[in-house]
């Protein structure tokens, strides 16, 4: 048995082994080349700009995390539903007003996307 969750390479015999990646490093390394983070997480780190992310229980869910707060520093707080499900947690994973309601009450918005004073 492989244990997808441990990092690292088991040997079965002379003939094969099997490694596991951690596929977020990778995503990191091809986001810092192809985005300036340095500039991101100035722009996040500003007191005049907020930022939340839901991630609807999708597979995108650990790479936010690790982009976003441990690269970024965005406040986990501020990262919604990022475990993923294969029933998106009985959520519909269409990100739009109808089925993102708590983002837009977190944001602050009405139900027609509006900004709330």
């Amino acid at each position: 048995d492989v244990d997808l969750g441990a990092i690292g390479t088991s040997d079965y015999s002379t003939a094969f082994s099997v490694e596991v990646v951690d596929s977020t490093d990778a995503y990191v390394k091809l986001m810092d080349k192809v985005f300036d983070l340095a500039a991101i997480k100035a722009l996040l780190s500003r007191d005049d700009f907020t930022f939340i992310y839901d991630a609807m229980h999708g597979v995108a869910g650990p790479y936010a995390k690790r982009i976003f707060a441990e690269e970024l520093g965005v406040p986990t707080e501020n990262l919604l539903n990022c475990n993923p499900s294969p029933d998106f947690s009985g959520g519909h994973p269409d990100p739009n007003l109808t089925y993102a309601s708590e983002l837009v009450k977190r944001m602050g918005l009405t139900s027609t996307g509006a900004k709330l004073d």
